[in-house]
């Protein structure tokens, strides 16, 4: 049996529901980040992940024991493509480039259609002229194209010296931050600092910030998606993170995703990836733990105040697994435990005698 849930304000459907015999799974109704045709279908993804399914993580205590290798509640294994998000701030992991993996994204040469890369894909405009420099298209190195909603266009170099202006850069320990307000200054939206142009039926990749890539290192592209702070508009982080084997010859190396570097370094970790101007997440918030020789990122959730949480395609809840699905909705909290008929009796029962389960009933019997 399917059910389908919607949101009443624009009708989208966020996730299906599974019932089977012995278990029940929870499907988000999108799993893809990649080849945007055009701004719009850009926007409304990612608009549609504030009505998405999204798995909490529990808090991991320093002392807890936990085997990276085998599956855990408390921790989450990241990929190329992964979405996460920490308070209201979203995440994804845009490339995991490793001396043994293949599946590498090439950023160098060509880009053709079936290369999954998340950015929008645009066809150069040859009739209007460029709102910067006011010249026309000057051919494939340096096309003409729309990044925003409103009716202007812009040579691709006339963005990148733009940008150049705009970003601000700092490093700390193999991790260079890129941060930067991305509003256009007309529609107000936020602008892509990437996109594909078609020509001759072929994927060519541009980008407004130079990344200081390295094919002989092993790192990761993480990036924040734009949200707005008062005052200063869409803000975009971008963060170019290197890893390199620890000093104390642990074939972990730690980043710490949160506020700031503190003297007392708690939960040892080599590398910041430091968030300001929110207040949804805590000083020191999340985990991403790089195993140097397995070639794996692991997430894992240290804030006391604010959830991390990660979007998933599938949600499973089976009946002998005791362990309880966190789960959010909006602003929605959800705990979930897949029970057989006959417990059901039982819990109901307990229920009766807990504290809250009195008040709440109190309450509704008072209105």
């Amino acid at each position: 049996m399917y059910a389908q849930s919607l949101c009443e304000e624009d009708e989208i459907i966020i996730f299906k529901i599974n019932i089977d015999k012995n278990e029940i799974k929870l499907t988000n109704s999108f799993n893809s980040f990649r080849n945007f045709k055009n701004l719009d279908c850009y926007y409304e993804t990612i608009n549609n992940l504030n009505y998405s399914l999204w798995r909490s993580l529990p808090k991991i205590k320093k002392d807890d024991e936990f085997d990276n290798n085998k599956e855990n509640v408390y921790l989450y294994h990241l990929k190329e493509d992964s979405i996460f998000r920490l308070g209201n701030i979203k995440f994804i992991i845009r490339e995991f480039h490793t001396q043994n993996n293949n599946q590498n994204t090439n950023i160098n040469g060509q880009i053709y259609k079936d290369k999954k890369f998340f950015t929008l894909i645009l066809e150069p405009n040859k009739q209007n002229i460029c709102e910067i420099c006011e010249k026309e298209d000057l051919g494939p190195d340096n096309p003409l194209v729309k990044l925003c909603l409103c009716e202007k266009y812009r040579h691709y170099k006339c963005m990148k010296d733009r940008f150049k202006e705009i970003v601000k850069i700092d490093e700390n320990n193999g991790c260079i931050r890129f941060y930067l307000k991305t509003n256009c200054m007309y529609c107000k939206k936020y602008i892509p600092w990437n996109f594909m142009v078609m020509e001759n039926n072929q994927y060519k990749l541009f980008e407004l910030i130079d990344i200081p890539r390295n094919n002989e290192d092993e790192y990761i592209l993480l990036e924040a998606f734009d949200f707005y702070i008062n005052n200063m508009g869409y803000v975009k982080y971008i963060f170019y993170i290197k890893f390199r084997k620890p000093e104390n010859n642990k074939n972990i190396e730690t980043i710490l995703i949160g506020g700031h570097w503190k003297k007392n370094n708690k939960y040892l970790y080599n590398k910041l990836v430091q968030i300001g101007g929110t207040y949804s997440i805590s000083s020191e918030h999340a985990l991403i733990d790089y195993d140097i020789e397995e070639k794996t990122l692991i997430l894992r959730n240290i804030s006391d105040t604010h959830n991390t949480l990660v979007l998933q395609e599938k949600f499973t809840l089976n009946k002998d697994d005791k362990n309880i699905l966190l789960l959010e909705l909006g602003n929605i909290k959800i705990e979930s435990q897949l029970v057989e008929k006959n417990q059901f009796e039982e819990i109901e029962e307990k229920m009766k005698d807990n504290p809250e389960e009195i008040e709440i009933r109190e309450k509704e019997e008072k209105s």
